[in-house]
């Protein structure tokens, strides 16, 4: 039989079976994009986590305080002693603050003006500035805290914003920052009311800080910067690493994309046997007219 015959005989069959033909397409086109949506979904997930993670810096190292002792000004001094480290940034992060007008709690941040910088990867205003580095009631906030979910400003630069943490506190909104979008390994900026450093030790009994952003002099040594750390500070302190967490989610989705290709192979071959299957039917009942 010539390849147009068998092409016409294909056609014909299929012109006649039209809803059979259609259902078959269906299925097999259903199983394509899915599969490739959920692929989709999974590497957009790594790139925005890889990108969030990015802004603090493949060199940056979380020192998060274990326990109820916080971080003295003389850890910060050991760490900026420390062999291979080039910045230290002490914070002091409370969380669960009630702001008012907010139903869901957000998380006070006292930091330097200048290591905001370093923390957030780029400080994007839609209003006013960042505060000064004095001893003042002083407020940077989040765009969720000053927009509502209809668009509508909250808080301005320059009024009053009433912050319930371990007491009332009415702070100036100096600034308000653009929407960010993602949450970084501390905290999301856009739940976050900023304030300056040595304001925020002030409202703390015994002062101190609860995380330390350490900077490394390269990426190639921030493993071991991280392991002089831990043998400073033992279970004082939690460490954690941007390169190590970098690492983890991209072997995270790696395994997910492959077991997402492993459902896919194994739709795939049970949609071609129902294919086959409809196929034989097909022939079968055609067998006469063949």
């Amino acid at each position: 039989m010539r390849p147009l015959d068998i092409l016409l005989l294909s056609w014909r069959q299929l012109k006649q079976r039209r809803l059979r033909s259609v259902l078959t397409i269906l299925a097999v086109a259903v199983g394509v994009t899915t599969i490739i949506t959920l692929s989709a979904q999974v590497e957009g997930a790594k790139v925005s986590i890889i990108e969030s993670l990015g802004k603090l810096g493949p060199n940056t190292i979380i020192v998060t305080v274990r326990g109820g002792t916080p971080f003295t000004d003389a850890d910060v001094a050991r760490l900026k002693g420390l062999e291979g480290v080039s910045k230290v940034a002490p914070m002091l992060a409370l969380q669960n603050v009630r702001v008012a007008g907010l139903q869901d709690p957000v998380t006070l941040i006292g930091i330097s003006s200048v290591e905001i910088i370093d923390f957030l990867g780029e400080v994007k205003l839609i209003d006013g500035s960042i505060y000064l580095d004095v001893p003042a009631p002083q407020a940077l906030i989040g765009y969720n805290i000053a927009v509502d979910d209809t668009g509508q400003s909250r808080y301005k630069a320059g009024q009053p914003i009433l912050v319930q943490s371990q007491r009332p506190l009415m702070l100036i909104v100096v600034g308000v920052l653009d929407n960010y979008g993602t949450a970084l390994m501390i905290v999301s900026p856009d739940k976050a009311v900023f304030m300056p450093l040595e304001y925020a030790k002030n409202l703390v009994r015994g002062g101190g800080y609860t995380v330390i952003l350490v900077k490394a002099a390269s990426v190639e040594n921030v493993d071991q910067v991280a392991e002089l750390i831990g043998y400073l500070f033992g279970a004082r302190a939690s460490i954690t690493s941007i390169k190590q967490i970098t690492e983890i989610v991209v072997s995270i989705t790696s395994m997910i994309n492959i077991l997402l290709l492993a459902i896919a192979g194994t739709s795939f071959i049970a949609a071609g046997l129902g294919t086959l299957n409809i196929m034989m039917i097909s022939v079968l009942e055609r067998v006469r007219e063949i």
